[in-house]
């Protein structure tokens, strides 16, 4: 049997996950600290699919990421 969640949610600084591993049912409580990228005038070694150079930004958890990208 293979692995599969049930359900994903974010809550605070925390994804909940919910789901089925090796057959039975687990629950964890996972610190995600996402990271965001920006466009940037300096040769970098990220790039978008269009060439252009990104550089990459830790913004906090996912409260202060979704403030950010916002802004």
């Amino acid at each position: 049997m293979s692995d599969f969640y049930t359900c994903v949610t974010v809550k605070g600084r925390n994804v909940l996950y919910r789901g089925i591993e090796n057959g039975k049912r687990v629950k964890k409580k996972i610190e995600f600290y996402p990271t965001l990228f920006v466009t940037s005038q300096k040769k970098t070694q990220y790039q978008t699919l269009d060439g252009e150079h990104v550089g990459s930004v830790a913004a906090g958890g996912v409260y202060d990421s979704r403030a950010f990208v916002n802004r």
